[in-house]
Order: C-alpha cells, then structure tokens, then sequence
C-alpha cells in the first residue's frame, strides 16, 4: 500500500473492509484499460498469500519490470523525492540527452549537499561534498517516472526504527532530515520571490538552503527553460512526518535571482584563522596519563600563504588518531580543518574536523572526526 499510493495508484471504492482496491496511474501498455488490483488490510485474509502474490505480479507486468526487482524495491523502508519539468519537449515525451542527465545529476547533488549541512550544520557553504555525505546518498535508486513530463525520481532507504533508537527515542535517520531540509529551503524560495528579498533564503541556512544547495537549484532551472519545476516528495509512514512541511512545492524562473544572491550571501568568508591543512604526520604522542587520555600529533603543514612547510599540533579523538597512524606509516599526506592559532612559536590547529587521507594510493578508512563538534 505505501508503494502503490507513492507510485500514484489510487485507491478506489470497494465492497468489503478486509480488501482495498487499487487503480493504476495509467493504462495498461497497447490498452485503454487500467490495472486493478485488490491488496489485503490484513494477514487473516483468506488466501492472503496468494492475493498478495496476484497483486506483486500485476504490478510487475504494468511497470514492466521483473517481479523480483519489484519485491526488492517494495521490501525495503526508503522516502523519496521527486524533480519535474514541463518543457514542450518533455510534454511530447523526448527531451535532449543532457538535460534528463542534469536532471538526475543535479538531484543527486541537491541531496548531497543537504547532507552536508546536515552533518556540519553550522557551514553555510562547501568547498567540495563531503564524503559521509556522499556514503549516504550512495544506496539511493532510481524511480521508474510515468507521469508525463521529465521526471526524476530518487528513492533514499531508511534504516529500521531499532536502528535510530537513542535510550528507546526514535529520532528521524539522516536521509529524512536531508530531505526535509530541501522542502523548508523551498518554502523559503517561495517566500523570497513572495518579498523580492533573498533574505528568507539566506537567515533560514540553518535549517534550509546552504550555498551549494542554492546553486544546484539554479542548474534546476536553466534546465526547465524557463518553466515552472516541480518538486515533492513521499515519506514512508515508518517514521513521523511533520505536518508542517509542505511536499508538493513548484520553483519558478523568477527564483533563480534570489537563489543567486543568497548564495552569495551564504558564501561568506571563514571566521579569521579558519584553515583547511594539508602535509604529513611528523609526531605521534599518546601519554593517558599526562594528556589525559588526549592523543596528540604533529604535522608539516604545506600550502599556507607566506610559510614554505609549518610544523602544527593537533589534539584528536581516537578514530582520527588511529588514521593519523595509519597515515603516518605509509607516508600518507592528511587533509584537516580547523582554527589555526599561535601558540608561542608553534601552532595549534583547534577544534580540528575532517581528518582525511588524501593520497589517492590510499585504500583504507576514512573518518570525520565527530567529537570536535
């Protein structure tokens, strides 16, 4: 049921409670007619199985696809969302290659920077995607779009419930929160042409549109040639859907002035002393006792403005002390984000984040350093 009415089968009258009936978007390929099917509201339906099994196969032949493939898909807790346009062309059924390749491109980046901010909320921009941030959109599959137009569809899987438990609370995994923060910068899109301000869009980052986000947004439009875009989305009932948020959201041409200047806005220069380091461990130093359990490395920072090569230390957390080690024994540079401060005739990175190894001969682990949030 939560498959069928995402897919945009409607439900239709029938006579009995323990069986609800279901009409197919479209006809039936080479047919005027659609599909009906009956799916039980209960297991204690008489031959539940075998009217379960009539009904998977319906679908399959409607879709097209292999029942199998279908079973996978219906099997699995995901929300989706949904980007279409409605160009002439998209209405005749064909539009140029590129464009149904930027669409889906531009979707997918959309999610991945939501992500971003969703990992590191207090960034209003991005220098590159984060790579947690593309782990997570990484399992999203495509939708099957049949409702006229050029449409695109991306499915996120969910975790199970137990999965996201927290001291028996469930809280929303980050794959909805990703996609509640693309409807809420919409929203804010909304109201900026509303106002003929950017500045809905720019104060909301925190829970909307980052920079990146904004300048997707932007590529969306040039692709709908100047026509209304719309953009929704489906929530698996597994998780509480806020009833605040809108999901049936249009972007309009005149939006693409307003994203611009917020995300110029939001493109603000990093706090003073903000530096992204990269260079190789020289010193690893693990004393629990006189760091009180803080493991602290050196590194040969390269390619600050004005110093050749400048020696930095930084406190870390276990997982990325671990890399640093890991790092330092393949003679592996390290890429780390930070404060850089004086300290004496040192330096100190504080609040250090991202710890990566960025040889590309690298194949091992790769970590965000959590507790320097």
């Amino acid at each position: 049921m939560r498959y069928l009415e995402s897919e945009g089968w409607e439900r239709v009258k029938f006579g009995r409670d323990d069986l609800i009936k279901y009409r197919s978007p479209g006809p039936i390929a080479g047919t005027d007619d659609r599909a009906l099917i009956l799916i039980p509201s209960t297991e204690e339906v008489y031959d539940y199985n075998k009217i379960i099994n009539i009904a998977l196969r319906r679908i399959s032949t409607f879709e097209g696809r292999r029942y199998e493939d279908l079973l996978d898909q219906i099997s699995s807790v995901s929300d989706s969302i949904r980007v279409q346009i409605f160009t002439p062309d998209a209405e005749n059924g064909m539009i140029p290659i590129r464009d149904g390749i930027s669409l889906y491109q531009s979707l997918r980046d959309l999610l991945i920077f939501s992500a971003c901010s969703e990992l590191d909320p207090g960034k209003k921009a991005f220098s590159r995607k984060l790579w947690e941030a593309m782990e997570i959109v990484k399992p999203c599959y495509l939708g099957l779009g049949r409702s006229g137009g050029c449409t695109a569809d991306l499915h996120l899987p969910l975790p199970k419930r137990c999965e996201v438990a927290v001291d028996g609370e469930v809280i929303d995994p980050i794959q909805r929160r990703s996609i509640l923060r693309i409807l809420r910068g919409l929203k804010d899109v909304q109201e900026a042409v509303a106002l003929g301000n950017p500045r809905p869009i720019a104060e909301n980052s925190s829970r909307g549109l980052n920079s990146n986000m904004c300048a997707v947004l932007t590529d969306l439009i040039d692709v709908g040639a100047g026509t209304d875009i719309a953009i929704s989305a489906t929530f698996d009932p597994m998780y509480a859907v806020p009833g605040d948020v809108a999901i049936d959201l249009r972007l309009s041409p005149p939006a693409k002035t307003y994203l611009e200047a917020a995300a110029r806005i939001l493109e603000e220069a990093p706090p003073e002393g903000y530096a992204e380091l990269h260079g190789y461990v020289t010193q690893l130093r693990c004393d629990a006792e006189k760091e009180r359990g803080v493991m602290v490395i050196r590194i040969k920072a390269l390619g600050l403005e004005g110093h050749d090569a400048i020696p930095v230390k930084i406190c870390l957390d276990e997982m990325s002390y671990q890399l640093a080690i890991d790092a330092h024994k393949g003679n592996k540079k390290i890429r780390i984000e930070g404060m850089l401060e004086k300290a004496g005739k040192g330096w100190i990175l504080n609040r250090p984040k991202r710890l990566e190894v960025i040889d590309r001969d690298y194949l091992g682990r790769r970590c965000k350093n959590l507790d320097s949030f």
